[in-house]
């Protein structure tokens, strides 16, 4: 009984001692908006997750589809991990005459829905600050209460913790993907190195435990269509 009443305090100790960001109501949607993505991605809501992303991030999901399609072996090896994983779960998930006429909203949408969004959720994250200028937003992003330990350089050419931008559009605060895909390239990476093996050795690993499905080991030399451009 003391052990539960004791573990009770110090959980509530414990969000007591939590830094509380004072919000104005449109930094407070900011960080909804943040909120409503995660919860989306985790629920396989693609719509509801795509409905918080800013247009721009979608041209990624076209760029992606098209490597699925189109990418020879030579193209696809150069790949960082995290791009590859994405072009072949395509190529292996998703026909080639449904795939070809997906826009980049609706790649990601089906990604999404499907659970092959990885690497891209907040959850062990947390958002601080948050500053407004004009129609963009930079929040801070923390783990374990401090800055991400990721930096990013500016036009000055100063460095500083990395921050995500959202962007105001139509209907309100979209998330940009960018720098989120910037923390997943970078985890993705480190998990190649202690994965000990190739990186094509990791990623088709990594596939068969995203799709749930065997992986085609030609997967890398068949590319869904012939580039006719």
């Amino acid at each position: 009984m003391l052990r539960g009443l004791f573990a009770t305090v110090a959980l509530l100790l414990t969000f007591s001692c939590s830094p509380k960001w004072v919000d104005t109501p449109e930094t407070a949607a900011v960080r909804e908006v943040f909120h409503t993505y995660d919860v989306a991605l985790l629920s396989n809501e693609g719509s509801a997750a795509a409905d918080a992303v800013a247009e721009k991030s979608f041209e990624y999901y076209s760029e992606v589809r098209d490597l699925a399609l189109y990418a020879l072996e030579e193209e696809l090896s150069e790949l960082p991990a995290f791009d590859l994983m994405h072009a072949l779960i395509l190529r292996q998930q998703v026909p080639a005459d449904v795939l070809r006429d997906l826009t980049g909203r609706e790649v990601f949408q089906l990604e999404a829905d499907e659970g092959w969004i990885f690497g891209s959720r907040l959850g062990e994250y947390e958002i601080g600050s948050i500053t407004i200028v004009g129609d963009e937003a930079r929040a801070e992003v923390l783990e374990d209460g401090w800055p991400i330990g990721i930096t990013e350089r500016a036009k000055d050419g100063s460095s500083h913790p990395l921050s995500i931008r959202l962007l105001r559009e139509a209907g309100g605060w979209k998330v940009n993907l960018q720098e989120i895909r910037m923390i997943a390239y970078i985890k993705v990476e480190i998990a190649v190195m202690i994965f000990g093996d190739s990186l094509i050795a990791y990623v088709l690993q990594r596939m068969g435990e995203i799709t749930g499905t065997p992986v085609d080991p030609d997967i890398m030399r068949t590319p869904l269509e012939k580039d006719l451009t």
